[in-house]
């Protein structure tokens, strides 16, 4: 009977961290019901701000309607309240939530179709209630108190999720962080109004800014007041929180197209607009503005840019002094001054760019034509033109030459003295190395924000959260100072490690892990030691001493096993070794529930007694391998100073063996060595033989190492693992191959060679990766096979016999079929394969065992292969190819075949091809030519000619033709002897626009080429396009 009482199946069933005592860190984590790691973060922070856990501490039950928890509440607030705000009036509202509880969609549905003036409930006040219980407020007290003494490694949070109104599909659906802070500061607020904490959140959380514009012409100021919980922070274009907030808060001036229209003046006028913080609150908490929808891919991207931030910042220059008008003013006058610099840096610049016109055109004065080289090529002027390229070649070497001394003279590098060259490239090396150190440190570094000495503003950096992952998912955890300020911790779900602060820095960026939320508090507050009310103090301290006794009872829970004690008298050996249960005692186990740290000696012990045994039994671990009838028997437990659990005996019901060691039932017996294996079918794949299938016996804890010394045995593969690659195959109705990665891992548990209809391929790893290995081969071939037509002669009465092979098996694999396709006898002991090229014409012995069946030109469906005893005179060095012949718009043979050999030149082959179908006479001006397409498809010789063989007297292997190649001889006008005529054509000046002008430079250029000159270059000139380049073609600038 394995029925646990409901009292230890609930225990089990809680996780069991929660039977763990608290963390060293003396903090306690807590569990994720599913998706919740970003509620379990920001709960956290909220934890560790002791004022918020004192004033909650501090509300007595009846400020919190706790008598009223079990009276249903109706509708939640804020699901009214939203509904509300769209229109709809609050009794419709308040009746369809009571139909559609927490469904807003489904209620604002029903809502469409509520008529408000049929309705008589209609216009009534809503009854007053007897009292309401605050729900969320409640829950975050207990928590904070579970948190704050309970002894458990984490506490659950069902309790507050559960006051939330969340369902078990919300817990299951993440959310942002952000906005659930938001949502829970307000719902918080809102539950506490009727209390003495009614502004605890404000007082906490709220601070306000004001957003100001001024008139630069009349001065009229309009300002806009906010208020707000938390300030979002850009992160794009700015490296840091100090740079951010500043951008948050710096004064902008208006101007251009986008001008203030000022009500005063009823016109456009420039304004400066600034934002300022008016009030901060003690806690302050920032979120950095990492997400954001692209418009151009439609999809929410995360920036991972660095942005750091210090440990303590000084908020002192962000806030409102009062005199913005003055600030106004003065910021818009540094505006002009700027503006007015940037516009005098504008005039300069065009400025040197007229100086540098003139220059050229100074330069040019000189030059025929003032150096206009288009005007020299419309005045066909020819000595002008040599003189302008000239010019302009002098030009463009002084320019590289400049350019080159002044990269030297930037860098400090002498341009004549190699020696020193040398030593200054070794210092910039150096230097460059020392740059690297320094960035890297700056990188491991956190940053430190300037803070003014005896400022009020200053605040402390108390937690960060942070998000790992992408815009669409991803994982929550938070950095949290100690409440004593001394260390840092890692509150990541139930885990809360300790870490150093310098781990903060690693959350500036990251490819997936960055910080999301910054919390920081103001210097000098938050001095408070929370304390627990009366009886939550007691309600904790009376859950840890009843936890101790649940402890307890959950570790001897967890390491209870329960043995299946087997007499030996029960079994009867089968022919296999395994043992048969008679018929008659199939009822016969006894069980005996025991600790799992019991020694082995002391459960012999108990064995002994309860059995009443004259000595101490020998107990063997029983095994019964999957789909295998009948029991194993597998090690001996010997050792009697070892545990169960250290002897193997993990499993919660384990069937035990209890004998002598010598003889089952009465007769001898030795126990198979193989025995306590997980057994699995898989397949042996070789390159040159048909797959093996194997049936393997491993350890339960064997991994791919262990894996290579069984294949060794067994089938002689190198016992190396990295030598030997894994594929599984699953053979149902969907097909499906993946190759298994090797690593340090259970086999059996890890990588599904147990599962149902999943075989292990196995084969010699030769560094073809996955989709050119054997396995994958046969398993995607294995219904694509070619059908072969073997002919054996020394068979009189049926020589012909057809076998099937996959089409990139090897002539190997096509010898071992033969062998098992024939009788043993009819095969000679040495053989070879001839390919038939038709009846009584033999072609080229295959010799490459192996060689790839479609390399050697095996592809088309019943090619025939003659088995020839390799006694005979092989020609091993011939080949067999297809031939077409045409001339002119003849054809005279179409893939005709012809055996040849490897040494036979082209020429040679051309008359052997020629004279086979009487047609020498016309061997003049016919050549050989390559078939288009790959012949070594069945499509051979249906393209047509390809490129031409012209070098004669290269043999047929040089020329690269293979077995079952094919080629054309055709007639041509080329030459053979490999050279050819080129028709030059000179194209000259687009100018030269006329037939008789051009046709005139064309002779005037090749007679100067014949009379060995260079030939005028002029007439070849085309004017190059003059562009001025931005920034005068410095790329730095």
């Amino acid at each position: 009977d394995n029925v646990l009482p409901d009292e230890d199946t609930l225990l089990l069933r809680e996780p069991a961290t929660h039977f763990e005592p608290r963390a060293d860190s003396g903090y306690v984590g807590l569990d994720n019901q599913s998706a919740t790691c970003y509620m379990n973060s920001l709960i956290q922070t909220l934890f560790m701000t002791p004022d918020l856990r004192t004033a909650l501490f501090g509300l007595t039950d009846e400020e919190l309607g706790v008598e009223f928890l079990g009276e249903d509440d109706g509708p939640a607030q804020h699901d009214i309240d939203a509904l509300t705000a769209m229109g709809f009036p609050e009794s419709g509202v308040i009746k369809a939530l009571t139909k559609h509880p927490g469904d807003r969609e489904a209620a604002m549905e029903w809502l469409f179709t509520y008529d408000a003036s049929q309705d008589p409930d209609s216009g009534k006040t809503k009854p007053k209630s007897k009292g309401k219980a605050w729900k969320v407020p409640i829950a975050l007290r207990l928590l904070f108190a579970q948190l704050q003494k309970l002894d458990q490694k984490s506490v659950s949070t069902v309790n507050l999720t559960d006051s939330f109104g969340w369902s078990q599909n919300a817990v299951s659906v993440q959310h942002d962080v952000h906005e659930l802070n938001r949502v829970l500061i307000d719902a918080l607020d809102k539950s506490l109004q009727t209390t003495k904490a009614k502004s605890l959140c404000a007082s906490l959380y709220k601070g306000s800014h004001a957003t100001r514009i001024m008139c630069m012409e009349c001065g009229y100021i309009s300002e806009r007041k906010e208020e707000y919980f938390d300030l979002s922070c850009p992160v794009q274009g700015v490296d840091n929180l100090v740079d951010s907030l500043a951008e948050l808060c710096q004064y902008e001036t208006l101007y251009g197209p986008n001008q203030y229209r000022c009500s005063t003046c009823s016109k456009k006028v420039d304004a400066v607009r600034s934002t300022r913080l008016k009030t901060m609150p003690p806690i302050l908490t920032l979120c950095l503005s990492r997400f954001f929808y692209n418009r151009v891919t439609q999809k929410r991207q995360k920036i991972t840019k660095k942005f750091a931030y210090p440990l303590s910042i000084d908020l002192g220059p962000l806030l409102d002094t009062g005199d913005f008008s003055t600030n106004a003013k003065q910021a818009y006058e540094a505006w002009k001054v700027r503006r007015e610099e940037e516009m005098k840096k504008e005039r300069e610049r065009k400025a040197e760019e007229e100086k540098k016109r003139k220059k050229r055109e100074e330069e040019n004065r000189g030059l025929p034509y003032n150096g206009n080289m288009q005007a020299a090529i419309r005045a066909k002027d020819r000595a002008a033109i040599k003189i302008l390229m000239k010019a302009k070649k002098e030009k463009q070497r002084k320019i590289v030459e400049q350019e080159k001394q002044a990269e030297a003279e930037a860098a400090g590098v002498p341009t004549e003295n190699t020696e020193a060259t040398q030593k200054s490239k070794a210092a910039t090396k150096e230097s460059l190395k020392d740059e690297i150190k320094k960035e890297i440190k700056k990188r491991e570094t956190l940053m430190k924000s300037v803070v003014q000495e005896g400022s009020k503003h200053i605040y402390d950096l108390k937690a960060v959260i942070i998000h790992q992952g992408t815009a669409y998912r991803g994982h929550y955890h938070a950095y949290i100072v100690s409440e004593d300020g001394k260390q840092w911790l890692n509150f990541d779900d139930s885990r809360v490690t300790e870490i150093p602060t310098a781990t903060l820095a690693q959350q500036y960026s990251g490819a997936n892990e960055n910080a999301y939320m910054l919390i920081y508090r103001l210097r000098g507050t938050g001095d408070v030691q929370p304390k627990l009310p009366e009886h939550l103090d007691k309600e904790i301290a009376e859950a840890n001493s009843k936890m101790k006794p649940r402890r307890e009872r959950y570790v001897t829970l967890i390491n209870r096993v329960s043995l299946f004690l087997h007499r030996d008298t029960m079994f009867e050996v089968a022919e296999d070794g395994f043992l048969t249960t008679i018929s008659s005692q199939t009822s016969n186990a006894i069980k005996l529930d025991v600790d799992r740290r019991t020694p082995v000696l002391e459960v012999k012990q108990m064995i002994q007694d309860k059995l009443k045994l004259q000595e101490l039994p020998i107990l063997s671990i029983m095994l019964r391998p999957e789909g295998i009838d009948g029991l194993q028997c597998g090690k001996d437990l010997e050792d009697g100073k070892l545990t169960l659990e250290l002897s193997g005996v993990s499993n919660n019901q384990s069937n035990i063996l209890v004998w002598n060691g010598k003889s089952i039932n009465g007769k001898p017996f030795v126990p198979d060595p193989d025995i306590g294996k997980f057994i699995f079918e898989a397949i042996y794949y070789q390159i040159d033989d048909e797959p093996k299938p194997l049936r393997l016996a491993v350890p339960p804890g064997c991994n791919f190492e262990k894996l290579a010394e069984v294949l060794n045995k067994k089938v002689g593969l190198p016992n190396d693992h990295s030598k030997i690659m894994y594929h599984l195959m699953y053979q149902g109705a969907d097909p499906m191959i993946m190759e298994l990665q090797k690593y340090k891992t259970n086999l059996v548990r890890d990588t599904g060679v147990m599962s149902k209809g999943v075989v292990l391929g196995i084969e010699l790893n030769t560094g073809q990766g996955s989709e050119g290995s054997v396995t994958n081969t046969y398993f995607t071939q294995s219904k694509d096979k070619l059908e072969l037509k073997i002919i054996n002669n020394t068979v009189k009465s049926k020589p012909y016999k057809t076998i099937e092979i996959i089409k990139s098996g090897t002539l190997a694999l096509v010898k071992t079929k033969i062998r098992k396709t024939f009788n043993k006898e009819d095969i000679p002991e040495k053989f070879c394969l001839r390919h038939m090229l038709g009846p009584n014409k033999p072609g080229a012995i295959f010799k490459d065992e192996k060689g790839n069946l479609e390399i050697l030109g095996i592809t088309e469906q019943g090619t025939a292969l003659l088995v020839e005893p390799e006694s005979m005179e092989l020609k091993s060095e011939e080949i067999s190819i297809l031939y077409s012949i045409t001339k002119g718009k003849n054809k005279f043979a179409d893939r005709i075949p012809l055996t040849v050999h490897l040494t036979t030149t082209i020429g040679e082959l051309k008359t052997q091809i020629l004279e086979s179908q009487k047609l020498k006479n016309v061997r003049e001006n016919m050549a050989v030519f390559y078939t288009k397409g790959d012949p070594q498809l069945e499509h051979v010789g249906a393209y047509g000619k390809g490129k031409m063989i012209t070098d004669e007297k290269r043999t047929v292997q040089d020329a690269g033709l293979i077995n079952r190649g094919s080629v054309w001889v055709s007639d041509t006008k080329r030459k053979l002897d490999g050279s050819t005529n080129l028709n030059v054509y000179l194209y000259t000046d687009y100018q030269l626009n006329t037939v008789e002008a051009f046709q005139g430079a064309r002779e005037l250029l090749k007679k100067q080429i014949n009379d060995g000159g260079e030939g005028d270059q002029s007439l070849m000139v085309i004017e190059e396009e003059e562009v001025q380049l931005p920034y005068g073609g410095n790329m730095e600038k």
